[in-house]
């Protein structure tokens, strides 16, 4: 991690720390760090596995390219912005749909792993979804999880410690269930967020760019519908659909969008506005941005342990 350290700051991919009195400049695309572990990951089961265990092999594969394409969608859009405000007309809907539709596309080899289309809803019982679920349902699984992660970010190791909160419960999950045999497929981009989060928390020495959040986020959506976790996935990412769903409120009611709060010379942060839970707290409260990244953390671990005991 520090090699891709230094190598950001000496190209200049850097950012400032909004959240700190005196804004350090901090490299920006630490999540390139996290695809690397999983390509080496993916050489080394190659390696490793006999050949008997192609079915292995091609499971991980697809698993981890989903991963891989929603990282490379991310860095493109950290370069470039994948937003659609070039195109015309329908400027606002193109923004919103240029997006999804790629993230969309990106997540349809889920369908190659996922071996039923078998899906336990509440009071209703199992319903057969058949091929809408292998091509519409689980790519949208995952194409929302991704964007959740995606937009779960601001402070320091937000993003990647609420991931490897997660991503630990469903390893637990699994454990409980007995359905460890799928576990491995996750174990690259668990081992690479937990090395990730080291430099990632506050004080952060390095920030995940979308490159980081949206293999994060894809990561989770991915195992959630491989191990069928549907409904206790919903609620472990409990806190980022209530963010989400507050963002959009803001957006919706089409007041000015303010990304960071400012800060206050006692360290506590100043809240830009009530629709976003992440500044919800700040509105109400004087917090330094540290105590507001534990009360996340605390608030994921809650979600996570109801969801630890939903079967579906």
């Amino acid at each position: 991690m520090p090699f891709f350290i230094n190598k950001m700051k000496e190209k200049g991919f850097i950012s400032s720390d909004m959240h700190k009195l005196n804004k350090p400049l901090i490299p920006q695309f630490g999540g390139i760090a996290i695809l690397f572990g999983i390509v080496a990951s993916i050489i080394m089961i190659n390696i490793l596995l006999p050949e008997s265990e192609i079915d292995l092999k091609l499971n991980f594969f697809a698993f981890n390219l989903i991963l891989l394409l929603f990282g490379i969608f991310g860095f493109v859009d950290d370069i470039f912005g994948v937003d659609g405000k070039h195109l015309k007309p329908g400027g606002e809907r193109w923004r919103i749909l240029v997006p999804f539709s790629v993230m969309f596309l990106l997540a349809i080899p889920i369908s190659s792993i996922t071996q039923t289309s078998n899906v336990h809803i509440p009071f209703i019982g199992y319903v057969e979804f058949g091929l809408i679920y292998f091509l519409i349902l689980g790519p949208i699984y995952v194409m929302a999880c991704a964007n959740l992660f995606n937009m779960f970010e601001g402070l320091n190791g937000l993003c990647s410690g609420t991931t490897v909160i997660i991503l630990s419960f469903i390893i637990l999950k699994s454990y409980l269930y007995s359905q460890m045999e799928n576990v491995i497929l996750i174990l690259p981009l668990f081992g690479a967020s937990i090395v990730f989060f080291l430099f990632n928390k506050y004080p952060s020495q390095v920030f995940p760019g979308n490159v980081g959040t949206f293999t994060m986020g894809a990561g989770i959506g991915a195992i959630l519908m491989v191990q069928r976790f549907y409904l206790a996935g919903i609620i472990m990412c409990g806190v980022h659909i209530i963010h989400y769903l507050m963002f959009m409120s803001w957006v919706m009611k089409k007041e000015k969008i303010i990304k960071f709060g400012g800060i206050r010379k006692d360290g506590t942060i100043k809240s830009p506005s009530r629709r976003s839970l992440v500044y919800f707290i700040p509105a109400y409260y004087r917090v330094t941005e540290k105590q507001l990244i534990m009360i996340f953390y605390l608030l994921t671990i809650i979600f996570c342990l109801v969801g630890l005991f939903i079967p579906w």
